[in-house]
């Protein structure tokens, strides 16, 4: 049955043979076609009706098209396992197996055994898929070409798709799914995979038509309503991602709860939570989320979120998160690289990034690629993932005088893992931690003989793998209590540096003109998630405390209406006006976001998850920050940079301090807006602003790590 060419035509096809009055069809023929057209309920109507009994092929072949995948289940366990069904039965299992995620299930049950004639392109086509999400693209394509060129059902047309996006051939991947969605024979999946391709292509816009007729199409599809969360949460909407979260739970519930749907939808809900500035509702949202969770991507993405509350909770995730990262069998021999080297040769020092686009991260990158020396490091950048934009160009050439570019996106995670190992690296530099697109499994399978967590993660990464985590004095004080399951290494400098130059926006800006407004303006342009509750409250009681002040917010509220109401009740709750708000909009360019500073004469830093890069730019653009020093390293990042900056002035040691000092400034106003030009000047001769230096030391401790791991000396 599997074989019949009725289910290798398209649904247009279909349908006008169907209409067709000069074919006269068998039942059986007839019944494909109506499968293939999508005419579910009229194939179940004649099925049924017909006079003879409905055979058991049929009506298995029928709940696998209208995806009823419990009623699958159960033909399943009821089916005969030989006879002239055989063939339908083993692709129902793998059906069954592909649509639970159980890939590697889908591999091991493999072709039908000893008999040729079972082996039809459908099966080996769901052979081919699971490896595809497994990510072994070599075997998919191998799979693939054994299908020949005359089978070529719409499924078809989307696995060769689905291996042409992977090859990092997103156009090519549209061409071919392109006359499947206009001829309505694409699948949820055909779709999804479209949305994915022109995100790819930079075709924004039309990604969200594509995903918005997806979803009319497909209302029940919990895929496409989870990837419309995700979409919503890029766009800075986060309570309509929260909407479609809740939404997803529901229809994920109603669908028999497979495992990786309920994780997914775990993870989208938290996601969403966070994003809309209520990461503190997650352990009530769903408590039994550690207990559910059975992947180390949604474990991992839950930690994340902990760790962003300075909550305790986040090493109890991690811990579990690590545990179920994929480690390779074969053990690494951390004294492998260091056989026959010279002691003082040029070290090899690899810099693993998910992030090479115009991100936090990649902007601080950007600024010691600039400033790289090759005196005493070789430098090896290995980028994960394909999100690319100008910076990453920038970020390439940059590389390419002073180092060895590795572009591993979109390559499995083995293979990955394979080429970094071949780089022979002394030290492997952790630049995402948990974050999105990072593979901490690479870690946990150890790439080079010392493994460090430095600049992208915000907390311990809880890999025993990972040999040290990398900061300053001011990150790592020595009364510090934070939990970390590497060792701390404490830089004898600031552990970053903000050193634009001219082919970033930052070079490219200079100090906007003070405000216009006879009273001081305070601003924070951090995102709405680290606006907690203690936050909002004090800046509350500094407002009031300071009449006619006002405090010109950006935290992407005005993307979306719910999130700015919800702000808005959460100020009142906490005692703070929200009509005395100036909220500013999200900017076509960097350069204007950077100008928008011009509004702001004292940037507050929230707490407990203070900012970074936006106190490196409040101080580049003339604007002194006050941050709140917390007992972490989420919450001591602005002290960092203002400890580097050489601004100690400006770190507040409690609430109370924080509020004098805000008061104290507001009565220096007319000095603090007379100081926006020297404050840059401050800055770029002070240790934040030398990049030079920055690299120097950074050298100094890759030297030491490798003569403490190999020679016992001490830190």
């Amino acid at each position: 049955m599997l074989n019949q060419p009725s289910l290798c035509c398209s649904r247009k096809q279909a349908v006008q043979a169907l209409d067709s009055e000069n074919h006269h069809f068998l039942f059986e023929e007839r019944f494909l076609l109506l499968l293939r057209a999508a005419q579910f309920s009229q194939a179940e109507a004649e099925l049924l009706s017909s006079s003879r009994q409905p055979a058991f092929v049929s009506i298995l072949l029928l709940r696998i098209y209208q995806g009823h995948r419990s009623e699958v289940e159960a033909l399943v366990e009821i089916a005969p396992s030989s006879g002239d069904d055989a063939g339908l039965l083993w692709f129902a299992k793998q059906a069954l197996l592909l649509w639970k995620a159980e890939y590697h299930k889908v591999i091991d049950l493999g072709l039908p055994p000893n008999n040729e004639s079972l082996c039809s392109p459908w099966h080996r086509m769901l052979l081919a898929n699971a490896l595809v999400w497994l990510g072994r693209f070599s075997d998919a394509e191998w799979h693939r070409q054994k299908l020949g060129n005359e089978f070529l059902p719409p499924e078809r047309v989307e696995l060769d798709a689905r291996l042409a996006f992977h090859r990092g051939e997103p156009a090519a991947a549209l061409m071919m799914l392109s006359p499947l969605l206009e001829a309505g024979d694409a699948s949820s999946l055909g779709w999804e995979m479209a949305f994915h391709a022109l995100n790819a292509t930079d075709q924004k816009w039309a990604a969200q038509t594509v995903l918005t007729r997806a979803r009319s199409l497909f209302p029940d599809s919990a895929r496409l309503i989870g990837r419309a969360v995700i979409h919503s949460i890029n766009e800075r909407q986060p309570i309509n991602g929260r909407r479609l979260a809740l939404l997803e739970r529901s229809k994920v519930s109603s669908d028999g709860w497979f495992q990786l749907d309920q994780l997914r939808s775990h993870q989208n809900l938290g996601h969403a939570f966070e994003t809309g500035g209520r990461a503190d509702l997650l352990c009530s949202v769903h408590p039994s989320t550690l207990a559910e969770s059975r992947t180390w991507e949604a474990l991992g993405n839950y930690a994340l979120q902990m760790a962003s509350l300075a909550s305790p909770m986040a090493q109890q995730a991690l811990l579990a998160a690590q545990e179920l990262l994929p480690r390779e069998s074969d053990s690494w021999d951390v004294n492998r690289v260091q056989r026959d080297r010279d002691p003082g040769r040029q070290l090899r020092i690899g810099l693993i990034t998910p992030d090479v686009s115009y991100h936090p991260v990649c902007r601080f990158l950007l600024m010691q690629l600039n400033r790289f020396s090759q005196k005493s490091c070789e430098y090896y950048f290995v980028k994960l993932a394909g999100l690319d934009d100008w910076a990453t160009d920038v970020a390439k050439n940059l590389v390419l005088r002073c180092g060895v570019w590795n572009d591993l996106s979109g390559k499995s995670y083995s293979h990955q893992l394979a080429a970094i190992r071949e780089l022979n690296l002394d030290i492997a530099v952790d630049l995402a931690g948990w974050t999105g697109s990072a593979v901490p499994g690479l870690f946990a399978s150890r790439i080079a003989p010392i493994q460090v967590n430095y600049l992208g993660f915000f907390a311990s990464t809880g890999i025993p793998e990972m040999d040290y985590w990398l900061g300053d004095s001011a990150l790592f004080p020595q009364t510090l209590q934070e939990w970390s399951s590497e060792s701390i290494w404490r830089m004898p400098r600031c552990f970053l540096a903000w050193q634009p130059f001219e082919q970033l926006p930052e070079g490219r800006v200079v100090v906007p003109a003070a405000p216009a407004s006879p009273d001081l303006v305070f601003g924070s342009f951090n995102h709405v998630r680290k606006l907690a509750d203690a936050t909002l409250r004090l800046w509350g009681r500094i407002l009031e405390a300071v009449p006619g002040s006002r405090l010109a917010l950006k935290a992407y509220t005005s993307d979306d209406p719910g999130t700015a109401t919800l702000l808005r009740r959460r100020m009142k709750r906490c005692g703070l006006d929200p009509d005395r708000v100036t909220w500013l909009p999200t900017c076509a360019s960097p350069e204007d976001h950077l100008r928008q500073y011009g509004l702001v004469d004292v940037a507050l830093d929230p707490f407990p998850n203070g900012g970074c890069t936006t106190s490196c730019e409040a101080l580049w653009m003339g604007v002194p920050v006050i941050t709140l020093a917390g007992d972490r390293y989420v919450s001591r990042m602005t002290t960092a940079v203002l400890s580097g900056a050489k601004l100690p002035e400006w770190i507040a040691s409690s609430e109370e301090d924080y509020f004098n000092k805000a008061v104290q400034a507001a009565s220096q106003r007319q000095h603090v807006r007379q100081s926006r030009e020297q404050l840059r000047r401050h800055l770029q001769a002070s240790p934040l602003g030398d990049a030079a230096g920055l690299n120097a030391a950074l050298a100094s401790v890759w030297r030491a790590m490798v003569q403490q791991k190999f020679q016992g000396d001490p830190a």
